[in-house]
Formats: structure tokens, sequence, C-alpha cells
């Protein structure tokens, strides 16, 4: 699940991320679906829901006062909550998780790859180390979803 605001510089990251990952996955990689959450976590429920998932990776980026371009790894519930993730959601995302939980039984692991912003200006490109950051994930994701 990707999550990001394209208007908001390095905020968009997720969506970038996402749109590459549909763009590169094979047809024949069926047990992975790319999910572009625009307008946060909790529009997409119905989406993972119907898919019924052992596992999510959220992609966002967020604000964890580290070096612009850092990548957090957790799949740790408590640690997920304790990262500021910059996209704007209206409901934690803990509470979105433990609503997805109560319809996928299946759902054994929820992570979040965090990528820690430079600027959220509005208008702005995402910066360099973002960028980087994100080519990084998109790279190390198709491997791991190919084997």
């Amino acid at each position: 699940m990707c999550i990001g605001n394209e208007l908001r510089s390095d905020d968009g990251i997720g969506l970038v991320i996402c749109r590459e990952l549909t763009r590169s996955i094979r047809e024949n990689i069926d047990n992975v679906r790319v999910i572009e959450c625009p307008y946060g976590l909790e529009l997409c429920t119905d989406i993972v829901i119907e898919f019924k998932p052992d596992t999510i990776l959220i992609i966002d980026a967020i604000s964890a006062n580290l070096e612009p371009g850092s990548i957090v790894f957790t799949c740790s519930l408590d640690e997920i909550s304790d990262y500021t993730t910059i996209s704007t959601h209206t409901i934690p995302i803990n509470v979105i998780i433990n609503y997805i939980k109560s319809y996928v039984s299946e759902l054994k692991r929820v992570c979040l790859l965090g990528i820690q912003v430079k600027n959220t200006n509005l208008g702005d490109k995402i910066s360099l180390e973002v960028k980087k950051s994100g080519e990084i994930i998109v790279s190390l994701l198709l491997r791991a979803f190919q084997q």
C-alpha cells in the first residue's frame, strides 16, 4: 500500500514507488498486489480486504528527524504508530490495521517502509535524496517479489 501526496514534494515518494512497481511487476506475480492510496490508507481498506493478504507493506514518507532519504523498516505495530507519516491520515494507522485484521484472518504481518523527507513544500519536486531512496526500494522490492 503506497501512500502520498504529489503536491507536497517528498510526500509523493510513496506514489512514485507504487507506479514504478506497477509498471515493472510481471503479470504472473499473482501473490502481490500494489495499491496506490493517494487519499489516505483508510480509503483503500476495501481493496485489501478483498485481496485477503497475509502481509501488508505500507510505503510512505515519514518525519523521524533522520537524514533526508533515510529508510526505516519495521513490522512492529507499536513502532509503526511511533513514526509520523507525512501523508494526511484522518484515522490513525493502528486503527486502520485493526479494522483490516477484523476482516482478514489471513493477515499475519503489517510492516512500514518509510522514507525520511527533506522537503514537503507545495509544488516542489521530490528531493534528490528521497528520490534515490525510492529507486533503491523499487529495485529491492522487485527482486524480492520475483523470488
